[in-house]
């Protein structure tokens, strides 16, 4: 456990980050081990980031508490292009805290002190808890030191055994340049970075929902919860029906009455569903597969499966089984929350469209469910409840694919 340990056992820790530090040949079986840890402990893998070759940050999830474990788990115990210590010097340790492996104080400090001096920004507290792992090895830390930064260690020294935050802050960009990068890869490390790198295109880490629902369903209460809710993506990227960015961000425009204006023509509905095709496969290509990739949280307020049921919001005046044709071309997100209700409660919220015609939209929506990849969210219960429901759809989506 290199550092933040002393949180570990605390009651919330649900994403914070917990490092783990593994010997290299149990790091290769890491999937497994955690796999096997899973089974034992009702926790699931939701995330995996392949950070580095010797770097993996997981997310577990535990659908009946609703809590996440962060684990930054690594093989070696290394920064930018810093490898710090030899196993033989990490394992085994003498240092425990309430039963848990830790690193000795002057490896603590000289690897978090290096840290925040590659990084050029300290704290008071930081320098702090830096002086206290200082004051307990003070000949170890001042040897170590020298390992890994070539000059200006004398101010480092100075600026720990005096007590004396402002020094060390003033100094942080000459130290900054006086790091010793030590780090270099060999021939089938480079490789296995390229493979690592190659993985992340092809299995990207992000996740796409559309939300579905007649108005009046909550769909904009619900993707607030959703958004704002700690879930294990690196962004949350926001889409209004089409794959393109709205310009108004997370806000679209009301529309008072949607089925005001007459439907095109059979021909002119037809050319729409062309350029639907055409809109989503581009908007795909450029926005979404990058996004997923960034491991982004991609919601869709609203997409191309609206048309079928509410053809009259988008005045489409065709077939409505050649729109369902069409869908088979449009790019599917990994989830559809379809949000319904009796008509009768969502008609109470929203009076845009009669109760008949509400009454055959719901029907509808239900049509599309399949419990797979479309599930059915009764929005009749409170928004917070809807709202973790989503949470654990989404997760199983996620551990499915591990």
């Amino acid at each position: 456990m290199p550092n933040g340990y002393k949180t570990i056992l605390d009651a919330d820790t649900s994403l914070q980050d917990i490092d783990v530090l593994f010997k290299q040949k149990d790091f290769e079986n890491v999937n497994a081990i955690l796999k096997s840890f899973c089974k034992q402990s009702n926790y699931e893998i939701v995330q995996c980031y392949d950070q580095d070759i010797y770097a993996k940050n997981f997310f577990l999830y535990n659908e009946g508490t609703q809590q996440f474990l962060n684990l930054d788990i690594c093989g070696k115990l290394i920064g930018k292009h810093i490898t710090f210590f030899s196993e033989n010097e990490l394992f085994p340790t003498s240092e425990i805290y309430k039963g848990i492996p830790v690193l000795k104080p002057h490896q603590e400090f000289v690897y978090y002190l290096v840290k925040r001096i590659d990084k050029t920004e300290i704290s008071k507290p930081q320098f702090e808890h830096l002086k206290t792992l200082f004051d307990k090895n003070v000949q170890e830390c001042l040897a170590y030191i020298k390992r890994y930064v070539n000059s200006d260690t004398d101010i480092l020294q100075k600026a720990f055994e005096q007590h004396n935050y402002e020094m060390l802050k003033a100094n942080l960009e000459g130290l900054a340049k006086a790091v010793i990068r030590n780090r270099k890869l060999s021939v089938a490390e480079k490789v296995k970075n390229q493979f690592r790198i190659f993985k992340r295109i092809i299995q990207p880490t992000g996740f796409s929902i559309a939300f579905l629902g007649p108005d009046g369903s909550g769909k904009s209460t619900v993707i607030e919860g959703v958004v704002t809710s700690e879930l294990p993506f690196r962004r949350v990227d926001y889409f209004h029906l089409k794959p393109f960015p709205t310009k108004n961000g997370m806000t679209s425009q009301t529309v008072t009455d949607p089925h005001a204006l007459p439907p095109y023509s059979v021909l002119k509905s037809y050319l729409k569903l062309c350029v639907f095709i055409m809109q989503y496969n581009y908007g795909w290509l450029i926005n979404i597969i990058t996004l997923k990739i960034k491991s982004s949280l991609i919601i869709f307020d609203r997409y191309y499966d609206d048309i079928i049921v509410d053809h009259k919001r988008y005045r489409y005046g065709g077939n409505v089984g050649m729109a369902k044709l069409v869908r088979w071309f449009i790019p599917k997100p990994n989830l559809y929350v379809i949000l319904t209700a009796a008509p009768e409660i969502i008609h109470s919220r929203k009076q845009e469209v009669t109760i008949d015609e509400l009454r055959r939209q719901v029907k509808a929506y239900k049509t599309l469910v399949d419990d797979k990849r479309y599930i059915n969210v009764d929005v009749s219960q409170p928004p917070e409840t809807i709202v973790k429901k989503v949470i654990n759809e989404t997760m199983r989506k996620r551990y499915a694919a591990y």
